[in-house]
């Protein structure tokens, strides 16, 4: 019998983690190490990379309004309305400039086993870990995995710390 699936802004929250994740967050080795070969024209393009995404979610999804915004008071008919617009724009962003797969196929709830010298990278063991593999376990979450980087060329001149221009109507 397969695990419930969990609420939505538990979803949400672990997209947002995994979105982090992938923008700031520990790289495997080999990345590291060409991270660490880089000079600093390298480090600032990998800003404005990260930076440049987060303008293009702003700008499909409004993901940045929606996250700065006070939504304490908020009835659940608003912010669903609200949540259906952003998760519309970002996906379409995410298809296009970062598709997406799932790492593992197979549903949230199955029963999975990781064999001897399974990729820690790619599979993540939580819980009572003891001895050496083969582990079994249940899939809480497949994982996500980048595909392609297709994000556009900056425009000259633009400063990418610029996430959305404030916008005055004349």
């Amino acid at each position: 019998m397969a695990a419930p699936e969990p609420p939505l802004s538990r979803r949400i929250r672990l997209a947002l983690k995994q979105a982090w994740r992938i923008l700031v967050g520990p790289r495997p080795d080999a990345a590291l190490e060409l991270q660490q070969a880089h000079d600093q024209n390298a480090r600032r393009g990998g800003q404005d990379a990260a930076l440049q995404l987060l303008a293009l979610l702003q700008r499909e999804g409004r993901l940045v309004d929606f996250l700065q915004q006070d939504i304490a008071d908020s009835d659940d008919a608003t912010l669903g309305a609200s949540a259906r617009i952003v998760h519309n724009g970002c996906r379409r962003v995410l298809d296009e400039h970062l598709p997406l797969a799932p790492i593992c196929q197979a549903p949230e709830g199955t029963r999975i086993t990781l064999e001897p010298g399974f990729d820690a990278n790619r599979l993540r063991p939580s819980g009572a870990l003891v001895g050496e593999p083969p582990f079994t376990g249940t899939l809480i979450h497949p994982g996500w995995e980048v595909r392609a980087v297709r994000l556009p060329a900056p425009t000259p001149g633009h400063d990418p710390r610029i996430i959305a221009a404030a916008e005055v109507e004349l």
